[in-house]
């Protein structure tokens, strides 16, 4: 089966991204000026992008120089599906972040989104481990290493940021 590539929103005609999850510039030509102030075109040949893995497992890559790193996930979804409605998130349905195959995505609530996390075994703490996390006097990154996740997710459950084990008493 063959790759569908669709133009990214905001950047057409310079990037495209696949059903498969892949991102690639497009071949174009550029105007610049040279050393002498004379305009030159020059053919700049696209390539696929090799995405970076963030912490939380997810995959970035930069389109632009002015806009940063993108999750692929959202590009995904923006390019084939369109804009998320309000309070949806992006599902990876089969629990890996990293795997961001169109078939793979769906918007759906935080609470699917929690559901996926659980039946996938991504929700790695008990409740046990939150009551420590919450309070032991180690500092966070110590607590990261202990418990094999990211110094973010000790602060979320400290400052019992919604949706992350906010339930726990």
């Amino acid at each position: 089966m063959t790759e569908i590539w669709k133009d990214i929103p905001g950047h057409e005609g310079s990037y495209q991204v696949s059903d498969a999850g892949n991102i690639r510039s497009v071949d174009r030509d550029i105007i610049q000026l040279n050393r002498f102030g004379e305009k030159i075109t020059r053919h700049l040949k696209g390539q696929i992008f090799r995405p970076r893995r963030c912490q939380s497992g997810h995959v970035t890559v930069v389109l632009g120089r002015a806009r940063g790193s993108q999750h692929i996930h959202k590009v995904v979804m923006l390019a084939f599906v369109g804009e998320k409605a309000p309070g949806l998130e992006i599902r990876h349905l089969n629990g890996n972040p990293a795997d961001n195959r169109l078939e793979n995505l769906a918007y759906g609530s935080r609470s699917e989104n929690l559901i996926d996390k659980a039946y996938h075994g991504q929700r790695k703490l008990t409740i046990a481990d939150v009551i420590e996390i919450r309070t032991c006097t180690t500092g966070p990154i110590a607590l990261a290493k202990k418990f094999g996740v990211s110094r973010n997710h000790i602060t979320n459950i400290r400052n019992r940021k919604k949706g992350c084990y906010d339930h726990v008493a």
